[in-house]
């Protein structure tokens, strides 16, 4: 995430992110390979097993980092600093609204 040429914050909160949809990922998909490549796999033709999974797995983890950032609070990555901040921004947007409505209920 670091060599799009974003800060240390920013690719940090990148990874923090996708972490744990990677990790659900890699879990779900590495025992299954391993396990067939070991089982039923014979020979050489291990290592051709390896290479594809590990062809498909790199071009998911580049989907996962290419895709469009908008999707966790419709904030740019490029806007934003963490999700924790711009949450607490939202929340206290909220807040405020609340109180503006019920002091015009109460006027």
């Amino acid at each position: 995430a670091y060599t799009r040429t974003w800060s240390v914050e920013q690719a940090m909160d990148q990874v923090s992110d996708d972490i744990c949809e990677v990790m659900l990922a890699a879990w779900s998909f590495w025992p299954f390979i391993n396990v067939f490549n070991f089982m039923v796999v014979v020979g050489v033709w291990k290592v051709l097993v390896d290479s594809i999974a590990g062809t498909i797995w790199g071009t998911y983890l580049c989907w996962v980092l290419h895709r469009p950032q908008s999707r966790s609070l419709d904030v740019p990555l490029s806007a934003r600093k963490s999700h924790r901040s711009n949450l607490s921004v939202l929340t206290d947007k909220s807040m405020q609204t609340d109180a503006s409505m019920q002091k015009l209920a109460g006027d």
